[in-house]
């Protein structure tokens, strides 16, 4: 989902809060009764997933945008068979009282095509009035009361589709806010309870005090922590993959595990994948294409494998 990160209180992604929101979830329930004593409670996580929910109901920026377009859509549809009416009006004029003469001129009569939908709403009550005022002169060559009456009700139309794109565009910004809003609460609760979950495990457990890290990047790398449970399969998801993106991978506790590229959340490895034993200390770099990434193939399903039958704790840096 695009944004606009003026306002946020960080640099990386929506995708990147999200799915870091449920790796800190995961962990803060697993060590929820160590955490108590810190003010993490079962409704405090409880509430935070509801944080996540909040922000992942208000409308992307791209629904608001396509919002927008459809009203504009609907707008200028409109302002086209206004163009067509009032053209027909004036052409009827032209021929009653020819090109150029002062009555002609009355209808103010322009390049329609340059007139947008306001103008044109704008010209069609002098057209209207105009039109009434001859419409006896006019009827011979072919002007009828329920033709103006059809650009009168074209109007009012057309003012309500203007209203109706101006609407949109209010809503987008009132919307943008909101997701601001939403998005900073849900960060900014994750970042409290991360850090208070650092300073228990600092001591007592250095291991799980790393896993409540959160690096925010600004973009340039996506990480994904967690756990992967014991014969599962977990899909990751990572935006702007291409074949030659960079992967750092680590195990820190567990099993070995096989990550690798598939054609389904959570399905087959293809001919590529690779197997990362226990190491909290250092990452394996490698490529998508060494994971198996192929997009001509549909090999773009990033999934973490653990065969053995203890539980395992996962970094994965891409960028």
């Amino acid at each position: 989902m695009s944004q606009n990160n003026d306002g946020l209180n960080f640099t990386m992604s929506y995708n990147e809060v999200l799915n870091l929101s449920f790796e800190k979830e995961v962990l803060l329930t697993r060590d929820q009764t160590d955490l108590a004593s810190r003010g993490i409670t079962v409704a405090r996580i409880t509430a935070f997933a509801g944080l996540r929910n909040t922000f992942m109901d208000v409308p992307t920026d791209d629904t608001m945008k396509a919002n927008i377009s459809i009203a504009i859509n609907a707008r200028d549809a409109v302002a086209n068979q206004m163009r067509i009416a009032i053209r027909e009006v004036l052409g009827i004029a032209k021929n009653t009282f020819g090109d150029g003469t002062a009555q002609y001129k009355t209808f103010n009569g322009s390049d329609l095509s340059r007139l947008d939908a306001a103008a044109l709403s704008f010209l069609s009550v002098t057209i209207v009035t105009q039109g009434n005022a001859y419409l006896a002169l006019m009827t011979p060559k072919g002007l009828t009361a329920a033709m103006l009456t059809a650009i009168t009700t074209l109007k009012t139309t057309l003012d309500l589709r203007i209203k109706d794109v101006d609407t949109a565009n209010a809503a987008q910004l009132t919307t943008t806010q909101t997701r601001h809003n939403a998005a900073n609460a849900l960060f900014d609760e994750m970042s409290a309870m991360c850090n208070a979950a650092q300073v228990y495990y600092a001591d007592r457990n250095p291991l799980k005090a790393s896993e409540y890290i959160i690096y925010d990047t600004a973009g340039t790398q996506q990480q994904r922590n967690g756990i992967a449970a014991a014969t599962s399969t977990v899909y990751r998801a990572f935006d702007g993959l291409t074949a030659d993106a960079a992967f750092k991978l680590k195990v820190i506790d567990g099993n070995d595990l096989v990550f690798y590229f598939s054609q389904t959340e959570g399905g087959d490895a293809g001919a590529k994948s690779v197997t990362i034993a226990v190491d909290p200390n250092n990452f394996t770099e490698t490529t998508a294409a060494d994971l198996g990434y192929n997009s001509s193939t549909g090999f773009i399903k990033f999934n973490i494998k653990n065969n053995g039958n203890v539980e395992s704790v996962y970094r994965v840096v891409m960028g």
